[in-house]
């Protein structure tokens, strides 16, 4: 649904460092779709913090991170797929 919230929160495993979550998202008023991992150890490392914000877009699924000045900078991390 437009401007819904979704979250969850997890423990991470800190000795195999193997956690791994994937999103499927599929805009109901397209015939589009996005796959990909929403999170990994890896990218957590990657990134700032223990958030992890995504945003779909008309173009498609954006990472945001937080920046120290407390806004959002929304990085396209994964465009839209035609077909369901």
């Amino acid at each position: 649904m437009v401007n819904n919230e979704f979250q969850w929160r997890f423990k991470r495993s800190f000795i195999i460092k193997d956690t791994l979550y994937w999103c499927y998202l599929a805009p109901s008023t397209s015939n589009q779709h996005a796959d990909f991992e929403a999170y990994d150890d890896a990218l957590h490392e990657r990134e700032v913090g223990n958030n992890l914000y995504w945003k779909a877009k008309d173009d498609g699924v954006y990472l945001s991170t937080l920046r120290n000045d407390g806004t959002f900078q929304d990085f396209l991390w994964h465009p839209w797929i035609s077909g369901k």
